[in-house]
């Protein structure tokens, strides 16, 4: 009897665990690799640099896939995904997410990135807005001059991190590495957008901020100014967090799941 009862356990877990594919994807000649998680309405999920999907979103996707069905990728150069011949570029991997979403036949979802993946989820929205409906960005500036003063990324300032570690856990060419943080420092994570055309935009936006983080204080303000006239955006600041441990707060889940009801 006891067996029977372990056994109904065991198979009631599984049968209620998210499903999950993974795979790759063909798209503007490379290999992306893409993940999707449990079912209902889509949100696309776009890491930040030097992430891999489970490094970046490991604590809030399995929160999202209870109730979504939840897209996330790795961007060209990361994670499994193989670098190309092409310059790295915020509009070159907004071409990329909108070539994923394609492929997967998800005409319009909701949208969450971080950081670089902030920036890739901003243009996305303002140049289709058709294919966004809420969008969140987590460590988001629309001009370089909101990020505080930093120097470029240097190989050793991944020594010895999560990043790092799983990077060459799953990277094609782990070799590549300096390739990588190379084309980091030479693409602009933090693109300028229109101040006008985010006024203009429809979307309704969640702004997430690090406790102390890159983006400074007076930007985050000014830019949850330009959405004064979006009844239905938000803007949270989750304390003791830094821009390295935002996605790991407890606190991110709940706000992201209340504001796509």
């Amino acid at each position: 009897m006891r067996s029977l009862v372990l056994l109904l356990t065991v198979f009631s877990a599984c049968a209620s665990a998210p499903k999950v594919t993974r795979s790759y994807a063909r798209i503007n000649g490379m290999n992306l690799y893409y993940e999707v998680h449990g079912s209902g309405p889509e949100v696309v999920l776009i890491h930040g640099s030097f992430c891999t999907i489970d490094g970046c979103f490991g604590k809030l996707l399995p929160e999202l896939a209870k109730t979504h069905r939840v897209i996330a990728m790795e961007l060209q150069a990361h994670g499994h995904t193989a670098d190309i011949d092409r310059t790295f570029t915020v509009t070159n991997l907004v071409g990329d997410v909108v070539a994923l979403m394609d492929v997967l036949g998800v005409k319009k979802a909701d949208v969450v990135g971080y950081s670089l993946g902030s920036s890739v989820a901003l243009e996305l929205a303002l140049t289709r807005p058709g294919r966004v409906k809420k969008l969140v960005m987590a460590t988001t500036a629309f001009s370089p001059d909101g990020v505080k003063p930093r120097g470029p990324v240097r190989l050793d300032d991944l020594k010895g991190t999560p990043t790092l570690e799983g990077y060459q856990r799953v990277a094609p060419h782990p070799e590549q590495l300096p390739r990588l943080v190379a084309r980091i420092n030479e693409s602009d994570p933090f693109k300028a957008q229109s101040p006008t055309e985010i006024s203009a935009s429809k979307i309704p936006m969640l702004l997430v901020f690090a406790d102390d983080d890159l983006v400074t204080r007076e930007h985050a303000v000014e830019f949850f100014k330009l959405l004064d006239g979006q009844k239905k955006s938000r803007l949270a600041v989750i304390p003791g967090t830094t821009h390295a441990t935002l996605m790991e707060s407890a606190s991110l889940a709940p706000l992201v799941n209340d504001f796509l009801r």
